[in-house]
């Protein structure tokens, strides 16, 4: 470790980088610490030495070496919590392999296939009123009000076409 400085004495940013270049083993130690990565420890005493020589010297340093100290513990802190953070937030390649498929399995596919084909078949056997009546309440979202209304007949018919297709449908699953 460096020799602490004079406290009267004001740094300039070469002269604490200077400091930082001394001590830098013992400032990359510090970082390892606190991440338990050197390399990316290096990457925490290099971004410090950047923050330093672009300081504009607004304020006055006494004690250099605790400035570099505080500044690389602070850092090495930040980019613990930003992995934490980035941990929490991303996966892992691999556990993307372990989640399950939109797209069913192609036996199940042609399944509800056949199945889909063999309803729409039903649907176009209907009576073209009842049919009409189906497709208003289940797919359009219609009222049996409206439906019944469309189709100048009652609601009570309206309901009864609308069950018998369900049932109808239901036969098939």
């Amino acid at each position: 470790m460096g020799k602490l400085m004079v406290q009267d004495q004001l740094y300039t940013n070469k002269e604490i980088g200077l400091v930082l270049i001394t001590n830098r083993s013992f400032l990359v130690n510090l970082a390892t610490t606190i991440i338990g990565s050197h390399s990316l420890s290096e990457d925490v005493v290099q971004d410090v030495y950047i923050k330093v020589m672009e300081n504009n010297g607004t304020e006055p340093i006494r004690q250099p070496l605790r400035y570099l100290v505080r500044m690389v513990r602070n850092l090495a802190i930040d980019y613990t919590r930003r992995r934490a953070f980035e941990c929490r937030l991303y996966v892992e390649e691999d556990d993307g392999i372990n989640v399950p498929s939109l797209c069913s399995e192609p036996e199940i596919q042609t399944i509800q296939h056949d199945l889909l084909g063999r309803i729409i078949s039903m649907l176009a056997s209907l009576p073209l009123r009842t049919r009409t009546a189906f497709e208003m309440v289940r797919f359009d979202d219609c009222t049996l009000k409206e439906t019944a209304a469309k189709l100048k007949v009652s609601q009570a018919l309206v309901h009864f076409m609308v069950r018998d297709v369900t049932q109808r449908c239901l036969h098939y699953v």
